[in-house]
C-alpha cells in the first residue's frame, strides 16, 4: 500500500488477511492511499478463465460482477474481446510474463463505491484510490476489494499462507502417446491423443520431455477446432518443457479418440519414450474442465507396443530412487541369457557396468555409492541381443 500526500508516508505491507495500519499520521494532511501488487501474474490464471470468458463474448453466458468484468480485460482497453484471450493464453502457456498495457497483476478498487447500475463497468470512472483529505480523524479507513487480473473465476491465492490442500477432482482426462524406442540421431514422430476431448470444455498440461534425449524438431497441429501454433507454449525448451491450452469455442467435437498434437524429435540417446516422457506442474499446471466447469485430472499414459524386440525382457525403476547409499536394479528375462546393465552420467561418461549370464525370470543388480562418482542425475541401461532400455535414477548424498 502506497500512501502520498502533503507529508510523504511512504509505503506499507498488509498482513496476511490484508489489513494494513499506519501510526503517527500528522493530523490535518491530505493522503491517498493507492494500493499495489504487480507479482505472480498466473496467480489464479488457467484455461477455464478462458473458457468463462469465451462464453462472455459468444452472449452464451454473462460475467456476473463488475469485477469479473475488469479481470477479464486483460489488456486494459475497456472492452472484453478475443485479443484479451490471446493474450491471456500466451500467459498461462508462459510465453508472455506480464500484463498488456500497463495493466498489473491485481487492481484494487474502493470497497465503499457502488457500480452505477445497468452500465458496462469498464466504461464508468471507478476509483482505485482512496483519498482522505483534512485528516484530523484517529481512526480513518481505507479498505479495498481486490481484484486478480485474468482470474474470472476468483481462484487465485491472495498470498502464500492462503490454505492450498489438495484440490477436488471429478474424473480424468488421459492423454496418450505409444511408447518407442530410438537410437541417438534418428528422428521420431510422436503423437498425442485422448478419448474424452467430446466431454470436456478445455484442458492444459506441461509435458516434460528429458532435453539429455530429445530435442524438439518440429510441431503439427491435430483435429480440435480452432487449434493452431498458439496453443502450444515453447518458451522453455531449454529445459524441455512444452506447455499447451486449448478450449472449446462452442463447437462440437466428435466423439471417440481425437489427436491433439504431434512432435517431432532427435533422439540425442539411446533410449524410449517411456523413460523420456512425463507431466510437470509448472509452468502450466496438468488440468481440465468437464461440461459443469468442474475440475479434472490430466494423466499421460505411455502405451507399450504389443509386439516388440527382445519381447519378454523388461528393465524395471530402480529402488529406492532418489537412493543415498545403494540401490537395486531389477530385469525379468524370458530365458536364460547374456545381459549388460550400464550406467552413465548426464554427460554420457560410462561410470558403472556389469554384464552376466542371467536365469530366467527376475535378476537384480546392486549399485553402492561407491560406483557413481558424484551426486545427481544418471541413466541406467539394460542391453541384450535384440533388446536396449533406458531409465532414468537420481543417486543423492546422506543428510
Amino acid at each position: 500500500v502506497a500512501i502520498k500526500g502533503s507529508t510523504q508516508l511512504g509505503n506499507t505491507a498488509t498482513a496476511v488477511d490484508g489489513s494494513y495500519l499506519l501510526n503517527e499520521v500528522p493530523l490535518g494532511g491530505d493522503y491517498t492511499i493507492v494500493p499495489q501488487k504487480t507479482e505472480d501474474p498466473i496467480n489464479g490464471v488457467t484455461t477455464i478463465d478462458l473458457v468463462i470468458i469465451q462464453k462472455h463474448i459468444l452472449g452464451l453466458s454473462t460475467l456476473k460482477t463488475p469485477y469479473q468484468h475488469i479481470a477479464a480485460d486483460v489488456d486494459k482497453s475497456g472492452h472484453i474481446s478475443t485479443v484479451d484471450l490471446i493474450r491471456l493464453r500466451k500467459l498461462i502457456l508462459n510465453m508472455e510474463t506480464t500484463f498488456p498495457n500497463g495493466n498489473t497483476s491485481w487492481r484494487f478498487i474502493d470497497a465503499n463505491y457502488a457500480f452505477p447500475p445497468g452500465q458496462d463497468p469498464l466504461k464508468v470512472t471507478f476509483p482505485e484510490a482512496k483519498n482522505l483529505n483534512n485528516f484530523f480523524s484517529k481512526e480513518g479507513r481505507a479498505d479495498f476489494v481486490g481484484i486478480k487480473i485474468g482470474d474470472v473465476n476468483m481462484s487465485a491465492k491472495p498470498n502464500s499462507l492462503v490454505n492450498t490442500d489438495g484440490r477436488t477432482t471429478n474424473g480424468e482426462l488421459i492423454v496418450e502417446t505409444n511408447n518407442q524406442s530410438f537410437e541417438a540421431g534418428e528422428e521420431i514422430s510422436v503423437e498425442f491423443s485422448a478419448e474424452q476431448v467430446a466431454q470436456i470444455q478445455g484442458f492444459q498440461f506441461t509435458l516434460d520431455f528429458d532435453r539429455h534425449l530429445l530435442q524438439l524438431l518440429d510441431t503439427e497441429n491435430g483435429e480440435l477446432p480452432q487449434w493452431s501454433d498458439g496453443n502450444l507454449g515453447t518458451a522453455d525448451l531449454t529445459n524441455g518443457l512444452i506447455s499447451t491450452s486449448w478450449d472449446n469455442k462452442g463447437e462440437n467435437v466428435q466423439d471417440g479418440r481425437r489427436k491433439l498434437f504431434k512432435l517431432r524429435f532427435k533422439a540425442l540417446r539411446d533410449a524410449e519414450l517411456a523413460t523420456a516422457l512425463t507431466l510437470k506442474e509448472a509452468p502450466t499446471p496438468a488440468e481440465a474442465y468437464n461440461q459443469a466447469g468442474e475440475l479434472m485430472q490430466v494423466l499421460l499414459k505411455v502405451n507399450e507396443s504389443i509386439k516388440q524386440p527382445g519381447e519378454g525382457v523388461h528393465l524395471y525403476q530402480n529402488y529406492p530412487n532418489p537412493f543415498s547409499s545403494e540401490t537395486a536394479i531389477g530385469f525379468t528375462v524370458p530365458k536364460r541369457m547374456n545381459a549388460q546393465i550400464r550406467i552413465v552420467d548426464a554427460a554420457g561418461r560410462l561410470v558403472f557396468q556389469q554384464a552376466g549370464n542371467y536365469e530366467k525370470g527376475y535378476n537384480e543388480v546392486k549399485v553402492p555409492e561407491q560406483s557413481l562418482p558424484a551426486q545427481g542425475l544418471y541413466y541406467y541401461q539394460l542391453s541384450t541381443d535384440s533388446f536396449t532400455a533406458t531409465k532414468r535414477m537420481i543417486y543423492t548424498t546422506r543428510r
